[in-house]
């Protein structure tokens, strides 16, 4: 028969492509532009191809004819009608960052770049499939928009949309092509497509072709497209964005989207040389413009990797949000002594390396020390009624370094010679004011940003719950926190919270979308079964693990959203909590489990992870979402509050317990948020 050899060094392709990128760094625009950032050069930024008067035509358009009111809103605007060669955008949970952001960006660059009779190349990045397959959705269905709108040079023949992947979908997206480069048709079509950017970087657009004619004060006017030149302060500039466009404006684009490792593979195949070393591949100039969406969990490399065919002039966007989840990083970079390296800080993500080019080394935020609501907290636990009455004192959770890397870092870093510009949206469109408000006070008010909510007008009927303590869970308030107190304690898999949460799950309607979030793959498998042996049972369960329901850990979840998120928190061993708790009670981490609700959150957690107090301070700091969580809801320690129902875990279960005897000794209340 058939042996397999099962060898954890065998060639890791993500990471040899980009060390080869890291060995022909000289050759890579996005690698030179980070080294002159750092060092401060005068000439270290470019002018971008896209012309800032006409991406503000686009936006204005937009706003005033593409729905809802608010879109895309003021914040929103700023990022897409940047024309600064590098832009970033810090998107909290819910607030647009992909479909009312970064996909109107793409477009504008290409209506933008057509009204002068060029064309755009661009590449679009992330660091998952997932992320990429969100920016390729929402960008083809407002371009389809955009192309019934009638907009300028915006449609299925002018636009070329491909996604590179070797797992073509079931249900794919109209208007998008699918292609790889290990297939012989697929990269067939690439060539094609890369002689078309080439063509079309080289081409010059003639006179007679734009259709230019002089106007009075000496400046030109294309048919169909009114007059940018100079005018009078009272007077105002406007471009007709649907209509009969200049001719110019009818110029071919081809957005590429694909992860950093893929983009890497693509431009090693369609080089013109047929075997190409690495050095050659770096320096095949493509894109115009470089977008990586979710770059708060790019890693620098893959940066790196993305930015071989990038234009020396070429635009990159970054968008993402430092206050959630970061790269997994393999490497332990505080143990590393090469001093060449460590000086660079190569640890950061991208979005964090360019918001330290871009000055925020020491960007304190000077404002109120915390919440009202962590003050109180703290007060109440350590004693001190002089606490809420500390002044507003200087924060430093907001530096991308800490005190030792800047000591470490070597740069000359100039941000007023070369400013980077940081968009920062702060209305959310997926929560409630409530839980804006929670997350504003502890984690967005680092950054400076008033988060707040747009507000639901209609919330869907959630529950089909019938038992006194599962209406107390699924209360119209929203968010709601379990807890619970057994004798026998659990670290990475945990029956009680599987039982809390099966008995949830099973309570939702058949129209709402639910999902379960846990910090541990062990966890996630024990309910994943538990869901599955109940879903085989019942006739027309609510759940549906091959369509709709989710069991996931925080990872995988950033990104995605339901109607009703049940959060559970598993660890309930006080000495595994301890060793545990910069992970457990990471901040970054809470955020995105805490922020992935539509309508509900329902957190669940043992009395044990409410009354753990961390001994460094920086751990309690990371901690404060559950502190400030407990302290909402009322929850002992924090605040000697009763709950709004409480029971054994037998009372709460509507569904069959492992353990019975489990069941009837645990205690189990449910408070109100």
């Amino acid at each position: 028969g058939m042996s397999l050899i099962l060898d954890p060094t065998t060639e890791n392709f993500p990471a040899d492509r980009a060390d080869k990128a890291l060995e022909t760094a000289d050759q890579n625009a996005v690698h030179g532009l980070l080294e002159s950032l750092r060092w401060g050069q005068a000439d270290a930024l470019s002018d971008t191809m896209f012309d800032t008067d006409y991406l503000e035509a686009f936006a204005e358009w937009m706003h005033a004819n593409i729905g809802p009111e608010t879109y895309p809103n003021d914040a929103q605007q700023q990022f897409i009608t940047a024309s600064d060669q590098v832009g970033l955008l810090q998107g909290p949970p819910g607030t647009g960052k992909t479909d009312g952001t970064l996909a109107p960006t793409l477009c504008a660059r290409l209506f933008a770049a057509g009204q002068t009779g060029q064309s755009v190349s661009g590449l679009i990045t992330a660091p998952s499939n997932t992320a990429v397959d969100e920016v390729l959705e929402s960008t083809a269905d407002l371009l389809d928009t955009l192309s019934d709108q009638g907009v300028h040079g915006l449609s299925q023949e002018t636009v070329d949309i491909v996604r590179v992947t070797y797992n073509p979908p079931e249900n794919p997206i109209d208007g998008v092509e699918y292609l790889h480069y290990s297939d012989s048709e697929g990269a067939k079509r690439l060539r094609e497509l890369r002689d078309q950017m080439q063509a079309a970087d080289s081409r010059v657009i003639p006179a007679s072709q734009t259709n230019q004619t002089p106007t009075t004060d000496g400046g030109q006017t294309q048919s169909g497209q009114a007059t940018i030149g100079v005018f009078d302060e009272d007077e105002s500039t406007t471009t007709d964005v649907t209509g009969d466009g200049p001719p110019a404006s009818e110029q071919s684009h081809t957005l590429i989207f694909a992860t950093p490792t893929s983009s890497w593979g693509m431009l090693k195949k369609i080089n013109t040389t047929s075997s190409p070393d690495p050095a050659e591949i770096a320096s095949f100039d493509l894109w115009d413009l470089v977008v990586a969406d979710e770059a708060s969990m790019l890693t620098l490399p893959k940066l790196i990797l993305s930015g071989a065919g990038m234009e020396r002039s070429g635009q990159l966007l970054l968008g993402g949000d430092h206050r959630q989840l970061p790269p997994v990083n393999k490497h332990e970079w505080e143990d590393t002594h090469r001093k060449s390296i460590v000086e660079a800080a190569p640890h950061l993500s991208a979005l964090n390396y360019f918001r330290l080019l871009g000055g925020d080394l020491d960007s304190d935020y000077e404002g109120d020390a915390g919440s009202a609501d962590a003050d109180s907290m703290a007060e109440q636990e350590s004693g001190d009624s002089n606490v809420e009455d500390a002044p507003g004192e200087v924060r430093e959770d907001t530096d991308v370094l800490d005190t030792d890397q800047r000591e470490r870092l070597a740069a000359d870093i100039d941000p007023d010679r070369n400013p980077i510009p940081l968009v920062q949206l702060d209305t959310t469109f997926r929560f409630g004011t409530e839980t804006a408000d929670f997350l504003g006070d502890v984690v967005y008010d680092k950054d400076g940003i008033d988060y707040s909510a747009n507000g639901h007008e209609d919330i869907p009927q959630l529950d089909t719950a019938q038992t006194e303590p599962l209406q107390a869970a699924y209360a119209s308030n929203p968010i709601t926190v379990i807890t619970y107190n057994s004798d026998q304690t659990y670290q990475q898999v945990n029956p009680v919270e599987a039982v809390i949460c099966n008995s949830l799950l099973l309570r939702h309607t058949h129209e709402a979308t639910a999902g379960v979030v846990t910090p541990h793959n062990a966890h996630r498998s024990r309910i994943r079964s538990n869901v599955s042996t109940i879903e085989k049972k019942m006739d027309n369960p609510p759940v549906d693990l091959d369509n709709g329901t989710q069991v996931e850990t925080v990872n995988r979840f950033q990104g995605g959203q339901n109607d009703i998120m049940i959060v559970s928190a598993t660890a309930s061993n006080p000495q595994f909590i301890r060793s545990e708790s910069d992970f457990l009670l990471e901040l970054n981490r809470a955020n995105v489990a805490f922020s992935r609700h539509q309508y509900k959150l329902i957190v669940v957690m043992a009395e044990s992870l409410l009354s753990h107090i961390p001994k460094e301070p920086d751990t309690y700091d990371e901690s404060l979402l559950w502190k400030t969580l407990a302290y909402k809801v009322g929850e002992p320690p924090t605040v000697d509050h009763g709950p709004d129902w409480s029971g054994t875990l037998k009372d709460f279960a509507p569904v069959p317990t492992p353990d019975e005897q489990l069941a009837e000794e645990t205690d189990v209340s449910v408070y109100q948020f």
